[in-house]
């Protein structure tokens, strides 16, 4: 998952596109496995019962990132880009 093609569709029109989000550029920051989005935010164990191949991530020292569009919670050893902005839609 690090390069490669992948398939979207439009929310407004429904049309299908294909894009490469994922550039060389990119391919060291954390993303997330299901939009793959860069805009994440962090969890804590307080709120979230992790899986144990998570934990066991966690314990060698991953990141725990949340996905806020997505809602998902996921462990990277990957950082999280900083100032990340996101492109902005041509109409």
């Amino acid at each position: 998952m690090l390069t490669g093609a992948y398939c979207f569709r439009c929310s407004n029109c429904s049309a299908r596109f294909v894009h490469r989000p994922l550039g060389a550029r990119n391919a060291a920051w954390a993303k997330c496995p299901r939009c793959l989005r860069m805009d994440l935010s962090m969890w804590e164990l307080r709120l979230y019962r992790p899986s144990t191949w998570m934990r066991l991530k966690l314990w060698f020292g991953a990141n725990p990132w949340r996905c806020d569009p997505c809602r998902i919670n996921f462990v990277s050893f990957r950082p999280r880009k900083e100032r990340y902005v996101r492109p902005a839609v041509e109409e």
